[in-house]
C-alpha cells in the first residue's frame, strides 16, 4: 500500500477538496499539476471561464503522487487478468486498476486540453469540464471498489500510452479524434464486455459500475463526435476526416474494444458509413 501518513492512498483520494467557485483554468491546473490524488479529484463547484490565460506548451508528464508515476517501459507491463480468473476478487480488482489508470489519464489529458487550447469555443470547454466531472466520478467508483476487492492504485505499473499519444496534439480537432472517437469509443465495447463478465461471476456491484461508465461513455463519444463534425472539412466523410487525423500508432483499430456494439455507436452520433 502507498501510505500518506497514517492514511491509505484510497482514503486520501476520497477526501475531496471542494470549492464554491473556481475558474476553469485553475481547476485544470489543479488536476494536471496536483501532486496528491485528492487534488485531481477536486470538486470545483461552480466554474467560471473568465481567465483562460495563455496557451500551455507541451509538458513531459502530468504531476503524480509518489508511486503513481507513468511508465513507458513495455517490460514492466502486467498481463491483463483472463476471464477465467475473474472468480478471484483480486483479479477483478486488477481489471479495475487498468480502468482506473485510463480514467486518471483521460482526466489529466482533458485538463491539458483546456490549458493548451484556451481559445477553443466556450461550448467545447464547458462540455469538456462536464466530461471531466464524469471521469472523476468513474475514478472514485473504481477506487472504492478496488479498495473493497483488496487492490490499491499503484500496485500495477501505470502505462503511459494514452498520454504519449495525445499530449502533443496541436488542435482541439485532433484531440477529440484521439480521445472521444478513439479511446472513449473503444470503451463502448470494453465497458459492455466487462459489465457482462462481472455479472457472469456474480459480481453485480462491479457490473453496475461498468453499466454507469457505459452510459456516460456514450455521451462522451457523442460530445466529441458533435465537435468533430462541426470542425472537420465538409469535403471529407466522417471516416476520411478521422483517418487523416490519426498518427501511428493510433489507428482505427484502437477505437474498437472486445466485441463491437453498433447500437451504442449509433447513439453516439457516428454515421453508418463510419460504423
Amino acid at each position: 500500500k502507498i501510505g500518506i501518513g497514517t492514511k491509505s492512498l484510497f482514503e486520501v483520494a476520497v477526501t475531496l477538496v471542494s470549492s464554491s467557485s473556481m475558474d476553469i483554468r485553475t481547476f485544470a491546473e489543479r488536476v494536471l499539476f496536483g501532486r496528491e490524488l485528492s487534488e485531481k479529484l477536486v470538486s470545483p463547484g461552480r466554474l467560471t471561464d473568465e481567465n483562460t490565460g495563455q496557451a500551455l506548451g507541451i509538458i513531459q508528464r502530468p504531476a503524480r503522487p509518489i508511486g503513481l508515476q507513468l511508465s513507458s517501459d513495455t517490460k514492466k507491463r502486467v498481463t491483463f487478468p483472463s476471464l477465467a480468473a475473474l472468480d478471484d476478487p483480486t483479479a477483478r480488482g486488477r481489471v479495475l486498476h487498468f480502468f482506473a489508470n485510463h480514467e486518471l489519464l483521460a482526466l489529466e489529458l482533458m485538463a491539458l486540453a483546456l490549458l493548451r487550447f484556451p481559445n477553443a469555443p466556450e461550448g467545447f470547454r464547458k462540455r469538456l469540464v462536464a466530461t471531466m466531472r464524469d471521469e472523476q466520478k468513474h475514478l472514485k467508483l473504481y477506487l472504492a471498489r478496488m479498495n473493497t476487492l483488496g487492490v490499491e492504485l499503484g500496485t500495477v505499473p501505470l502505462n503511459s500510452f494514452f498520454w504519449d499519444r495525445l499530449s502533443t496534439v496541436e488542435t482541439p480537432l485532433a484531440f477529440v479524434a484521439g480521445m472521444s472517437m478513439t479511446f472513449e469509443q473503444a470503451n463502448l465495447d470494453f465497458s459492455l464486455f466487462y459489465r457482462d463478465a462481472f455479472r457472469t461471476v456474480g459480481d453485480q456491484c462491479t457490473a453496475d459500475i461498468m453499466e454507469e461508465v457505459l452510459v456516460d461513455e456514450i455521451a462522451h463519444v457523442r460530445h466529441g463526435t458533435h465537435f468533430f463534425d462541426q470542425w472537420s472539412s465538409p469535403e471529407l466523410t466522417q471516416w476520411d476526416a478521422y483517418r487523416e487525423l490519426l498518427e501511428y500508432p493510433l489507428t482505427p483499430a484502437r477505437a474498437k474494444g472486445i466485441g463491437f456494439t453498433r447500437i451504442h455507436r449509433q447513439k453516439a452520433g457516428l454515421d453508418e458509413d463510419f460504423i
